[in-house]
């Protein structure tokens, strides 16, 4: 998941490349993500519910990415994300009706903010570049 490669889907898109964090287009939300998926390999993430108090979401557990997308008919962002350890248990999280999606992109990171029709906002951080640090490097790292 290059930066290179989104900011060139900003401009085939006919959309200005931003250098700083940019609200993406309703209108190019799934062939923004369809490309994100296909460069997921190696990508890790970080999902939270911003201002949830749930032991879920204050854990902040670096994932491996399985699939991202975004279904315009049900109107749906869907991420699904796997353990290093377990590969195979895979845990799905469904943004019902986003209204706002913020990127903020760099050379190894892509932060995206979700504010869905219900008011509540979701951070994604993709990281590139982290698939190799085992848990401890990491948590160092503070992802």
């Amino acid at each position: 998941m290059e930066r290179m490669e989104h900011t060139a889907l900003h401009a085939t898109s006919g959309h200005a490349t931003h250098e700083g964090p940019h609200e993406l287009e309703p209108h190019v939300w799934a062939e923004y993500f369809r490309s994100m998926a296909r460069m997921r390999a190696g990508v890790l993430t970080t999902v939270q519910v911003l201002g949830a108090r749930s032991a879920a979401d204050l854990a902040h557990r670096l994932r491996v990415l399985q699939q991202i997308g975004y279904d315009p008919k049900q109107d749906m962002l869907e991420l699904a994300v796997g353990a290093h350890s377990a590969p195979r248990a895979v845990l799905r999280y469904f943004i019902a009706a986003p209204r706002v999606i913020d990127v903020a992109e760099a050379h190894d990171r892509t932060t995206l903010l979700v504010s869905d029709a219900s008011g509540h906002r979701t951070q994604i951080c993709l990281y590139t570049g982290l698939a190799g640090l085992t848990p401890k490097g990491q948590r160092a790292l503070g992802v």
